[in-house]
């Protein structure tokens, strides 16, 4: 693996990683040995409830219980652990590079595959949220300036438009990769208004594809998604992200 550049304005805002697995009914009784073992990085802990739009026969309290997630959080709030009887979740607010992300994730998986024993995985990802934040004249859009979008930009002002997801499913070697993108807002300060272009990547496999060791494909995934961002972003804003100025 190529040493990784840290670029100095980085549009991430949240990397995440989820594996789901065949249900594990007695996944509750051995988190306690897994929550000894990372306590000191992830002091805080929460029980989720289930949220469902409408209720059916089988939300009972029995169901309920089944359903909820154990969250473990550093002090900042800034990496986050989620823990059901059929998944482990990974969210990292506080990126720095792929390879120290990697390195937290093995270890905290290692840490709950001892806790946990075998599991039998039906799907795995890696999801990169972006953010790309391109400077405004007037009312027009200048996302096809930073970008190549997903949709025609020329057709709409920013300020027009309340909502917009496109989104795709591309096959890759051994995995899929579902790209998500469109407006996300604006941005206003005294001097210039800035609109938010989203580019959501998670790339995944499902039941088949899956590797034993289901963290030795993590770098594929990455390298897909890195190499689809690559072909989103022109260098003008590729510029901005390694120090320049967004004009």
């Amino acid at each position: 693996m190529k040493p990784a550049r840290k670029l100095k304005n980085p549009p991430l805002v949240e990397v995440a990683f989820e594996i789901n697995f065949r249900p594990k009914m007695k996944i509750f009784e051995l988190v306690p040995d897994f929550q000894e073992s990372i306590s000191e990085e992830y002091p805080n802990i929460a029980i989720l409830s289930p949220t469902k739009a409408s209720p059916s026969e089988n939300d009972g309290p029995a169901f309920q219980k089944l359903e909820r997630k154990i969250q473990f959080k550093n002090d900042d709030d800034t990496r986050i652990i989620r823990v059901a009887y059929n998944s482990f979740n990974y969210v990292d607010k506080q990126y720095d590079t792929f390879q120290g992300f990697s390195t937290r994730l093995r270890k905290l998986w290692k840490l709950f595959t001892t806790s946990i024993g075998d599991l039998s995985f039906t799907r795995m990802g890696l999801r990169y949220i972006n953010h790309i934040v391109i400077p405004m004249i007037g009312e027009k859009t200048r996302i096809s300036s930073y970008i190549e979008p997903y949709y025609a930009t020329g057709r709409f002002s920013s300020p027009e438009i309340e909502k917009a997801n496109v989104q795709i499913l591309l096959k890759k070697q051994a995995a899929q990769l579902h790209i998500r993108s469109g407006p996300f807002g604006v941005l206003e300060n005294p001097k210039k208004k800035y609109e938010i272009y989203l580019l959501d990547y998670d790339c995944f496999q499902n039941e088949g594809d899956i590797a034993r060791e289901p963290l030795s494909k993590l770098t594929t995934l990455h390298d897909q998604i890195e190499a689809q961002f690559l072909k989103d972003v022109k260098k003008r804003y590729m510029k901005y992200m390694e120090g320049g100025k967004l004009s």
